[in-house]
């Protein structure tokens, strides 16, 4: 095995709870599927209904070993992101709710961002800079930090008491847009406003699994936060991650 397979297999390991219950969530999907063609009075209408709802299992089913078989060889096989998210996330609270017997809500949500990151990263896309947006949670900034940077992050004073003053420094001169954002519903004003193609979010592991349950039309690469404070407190990004996610998309 080469050092290119090694790293794959090492991404498919951090992946496999969420993939092994993705896997699972397939037959009770069905099963339940079953049990209501056998219940319900067969009219056209439910027939329709029926045949939709098993279709769409099938195709979910397909576009979960194509995501596998991504992940694996590091190569561009599954659907549309758009058409793939809208698939994986329909296996997600079957998934999560199998998963809930087994392991924290946590230790899932790092699976799914893992598994996540490791499609979107399989599509080698390249962006410009004015195309991706740095998402930072507000918890970021040092607690004691007086400047507005929710608004405008260029006005932090580059104490180095955070990490906003370095996350300028890296995205200077890339056209890269950076916000700090105080929960979804700005984050989400966010993208409507300025329409990014990509996304790096840098968050905690329940934030970023929404995140990307909601921008399911962009590129969304979540990186989990440092929290040496505790959670919601004086957090940090992990800056070689953010690094290596922008230099990975950022085309030259």
């Amino acid at each position: 095995m080469d050092e290119n397979q090694q790293v794959n297999a090492v991404k498919v390991v951090k992946a496999r709870k969420i993939i092994f219950f993705q896997l699972a969530s397939i037959p009770l999907l069905a099963a339940i599927l079953c049990v209501f063609v056998r219940l319900v009075k067969q009219t056209p209408a439910v027939i329709i209904i029926e045949t939709a709802a098993g279709t769409l299992i099938f195709i979910a089913a397909v576009n979960l070993i194509l995501n596998i078989l991504s992940i694996v060889s590091g190569k561009n096989l599954s659907f549309p992101i758009r058409t793939n998210f809208m698939l994986t996330h329909m296996l997600l609270p079957s998934s999560l709710l199998i998963g809930r017997a087994l392991f924290s809500k946590d230790v899932l949500h790092k699976s799914f961002i893992t598994y996540s990151n490791k499609v979107v990263s399989s599509k080698n896309a390249k962006f410009k800079g004015h195309e991706i947006l740095v998402l930072l949670p507000r918890c970021i900034q040092n607690a004691d930090c007086k400047n507005a940077v929710i608004k405008d992050i260029l006005k932090c004073a580059s104490c180095g008491k955070c990490d906003v003053a370095e996350i300028n420094k890296l995205i200077a001169g890339t056209g890269i847009k950076a916000a700090v954002v105080t929960g979804g519903t700005q984050a989400r004003a966010l993208l409507t406003e300025l329409h990014p193609k990509a996304v790096i979010a840098v968050a905690c592991e329940r934030e970023l699994v929404s995140g990307i349950i909601d921008s399911n039309m962009v590129y969304v690469y979540g990186l989990l936060n440092v929290r040496p404070n505790g959670p919601c407190y004086n957090t940090r990004a992990y800056m070689p991650d953010l690094k290596s996610t922008i230099d990975s998309i950022l085309s030259k």
